[in-house]
């Protein structure tokens, strides 16, 4: 029996897929409902009666639920929750007897320090260690600690293991994340210019076939990067485009305004407005900095490989289409 925390969420539910179809038997926590017939325990991550409810007879969990925006009105929950919660949750599942604990983290965690030229970026893999006090936001800074922490639990019989995602893409996004909301405004031409970056961004499928290898393969390994095809975000404006969506953007934004105008909508929302930014200022910072993530352990320890991001763009922008979420375009009809 696998445990899936955040099973009701865009990745948690191909987490679950994947492991089904390796016939894994599964359980799902959430503070969602789960689906009809499921095994499923709805609750907080922060109720310890909930958490030993949804420990009970697990060997194995997959602990991905977490507050994955970059920007939140009350910081705070960053640490009761990405932090604390997770630490505890790990804390629980030792004392239940669990035997291996995959802690989704970030790739986020990995990047810091000063920008570097988009021609030239830093390839940054497992042996990438970065003090939390240098991370660019709180959100990489709690999910940085909760790393470090869960790491500090290993002992004979708990197998901790840290997996640092990138961005996943593909069918089935309720929420719409915010790498889905950029392909709808690209798809859309809602954007009149980009701050050009790097980004790494893999299919949901292959993501989720990734973890349920780590959770019921044999790891060599305490940490694994799970990336997918690093690209410019001017070539996933282009390939958008290239499916017979919006143009392209023509116009490019300045780093150094991005950031400033990031600065200011953020403290706007932070004091005044309490709703998101439309630039969070976490996220201008990361995309400030030019780096491309590598997931060769995952390849020479499992043999896994991502498929080319093509296909989970097709995946997403057909899901997208038969919810309504995109405006036909001229000449698709």
């Amino acid at each position: 029996m696998i445990l899936v925390t955040g099973a009701a969420g865009f990745l948690g539910r191909h987490v679950r897929a994947a492991l089904a179809a390796q016939g894994m038997a599964t359980r799902g926590f959430d503070r969602r409902s789960g689906p009809a017939g499921a095994d499923w325990v709805t609750g907080d991550l922060l109720d310890a009666n909930a958490c030993a409810a949804a420990l009970a007879g697990v060997r194995g969990v997959i602990h991905l639920a977490a507050l994955a925006d970059l920007w939140i009105a009350d910081k705070s929950l960053y640490d009761r929750i990405n932090r604390d919660g997770a630490i505890g949750f790990a804390h629980a599942a030792r004392a239940a007897g669990v035997e291996r604990f995959l802690y989704v983290s970030s790739a986020t965690t990995l990047v810091a320090g000063p920008r570097g030229a988009l021609a030239a970026p830093i390839l940054l893999d497992e042996g990438t260690h970065i003090d939390p006090a240098d991370l660019l936001g709180p959100y990489p800074r709690a999910k940085r600690v909760a790393e470090i922490a869960i790491a500090g639990l290993k002992a004979p019989g708990f197998q901790p293991i840290c997996v640092l995602p990138t961005l996943p893409i593909g069918p089935g996004d309720e929420n719409l994340t915010p790498p889905s909301r950029m392909l709808l405004d690209l798809a859309h031409g809602r954007l009149p210019a980009l701050m050009e970056c790097w980004l790494n961004l893999c299919g949901v499928e292959d993501m989720a076939r990734a973890l349920a290898l780590i959770a019921t393969g044999t790891p060599q390994r305490d940490r694994y990067v799970l990336a997918g095809e690093d690209m410019l975000l001017s070539a996933l404006a282009a390939q958008v485009a290239g499916m017979g969506y919006a143009p392209a953007p023509r116009g490019r934004v300045p780093y150094g305004l991005a950031r400033g105008f990031a600065e200011v909508d953020e403290a706007v929302a932070d004091h005044l407005s309490h709703r998101a930014p439309t630039a969070p200022l976490t996220g201008v910072r990361l995309a400030g900095r030019a780096r491309r993530f590598s997931a060769a352990a995952l390849d020479a320890e499992f043999g896994w490989r991502p498929a080319p991001i093509g296909r989970a763009l097709t995946g997403f922008f057909a899901w997208a289409a038969a919810k309504g979420l995109l405006t036909p375009q001229p000449g698709r009809g």
